[in-house]
């Protein structure tokens, strides 16, 4: 009986621990529950360039150019066009999927294949084919 009443008052003691530690933690989500003040989407909208340019004077008698801080443009790398699958008269080129006379980075689509597909722009041509991105996939065209 003694042991029962022992473990019994440990088990209520490790309750009442828990519990306080989680009330800090409820304590801790209500602080950060209210919404934060900042600028509206309105005025972020309304900004040409979020960035403030700061262009560094150079120091006088020291002869020497400070380098400035605009940041140069990210190069953007443009996806080479790959013909992902053929279904009916439609081609996933991409993560697109595209129809006769629908255009594709400047090209127009005029010929759907089985196994691909036909971009034209003026007397550019551009024929794309099915590409196997896995090797446990084996693509058959019959």
């Amino acid at each position: 009986m003694k042991t029962q009443a022992i473990i019994l008052l440990l088990l209520a003691g490790s309750v009442y621990a828990n519990n306080s530690h989680l009330a800090w933690v409820d304590e801790q989500v209500k602080a950060i529950k209210p919404p934060r003040k900042g600028i509206s989407n309105s005025s972020i909208n309304r900004l040409s360039n979020p960035f403030i340019i700061v262009k560094a004077a150079p120091k006088k008698g020291s002869g020497k150019k400070v380098a400035s801080t605009i940041p140069k443009k990210p190069k953007v790398v443009v996806k080479p066009l790959a013909l992902k699958s053929v279904m009916n008269t439609s081609a996933l080129i991409g993560s697109t999927w595209y129809k006769v006379n629908d255009s594709v980075r400047g090209y127009t689509l005029v010929e759907v294949n089985p196994s691909s597909v036909l971009l034209v722009n003026g007397k550019k041509h551009k024929k794309l084919f099915i590409t196997q991105e896995n090797s446990k996939i084996n693509i058959s065209v019959k």
